[in-house]
């Protein structure tokens, strides 16, 4: 054999040498590469989790949302209700006591009083009881 040949058999030996090395640093560098995509995966599912339930209680507090409205709305229609009752009461409190009859003007005011003690009626009418007892105390 010739120099060029044992040189040639030799640089090819050491390039095999070099790729099958090149080759197993390649395999290693797949082989991680494959686990951290299945870290990474298992991430992303477990994030996908998370957001699922974030998602639905999202959507529970909407709904939840959606019915204290609704409950809002009804409170406030009983409010306007009870607001219409006792501007009613006073009224009826105010037609009796024109027509002279104190005494039913009086249990008016008092049963507005009693069913409506925050109300701005409930106020005029603790009033108006004074007054009548007032006029009706200076009578006698």
């Amino acid at each position: 054999m010739s120099k060029w040949s044992l040189i040639v058999c030799l640089l090819l030996f050491f390039t095999s040498i070099q790729i099958t090395k090149g080759q197993s640093h390649l395999k290693e560098q797949v082989a991680y590469c494959k686990h951290e995509v299945e870290l990474l995966e298992a991430e992303v599912k477990k994030l996908k989790g998370l957001l699922q339930t974030q998602n639905k209680e999202l959507m529970d507090l909407k709904m939840q949302i959606i019915a204290k409205g609704d409950e809002v709305d009804a409170l406030q229609k009983q409010n306007d209700d009870l607001q219409m009752i006792s501007v009613s009461l006073l009224n009826l409190g105010i037609k009796y006591e024109e027509e002279g009859d104190f005494r039913k003007s009086i249990e008016i005011y008092k049963l507005l009083i009693k069913n409506y003690p925050r109300s701005l009626e409930a106020a005029a009418s603790r009033l108006k009881v004074h007054e009548i007892k007032k006029v009706n105390d200076a009578k006698k």
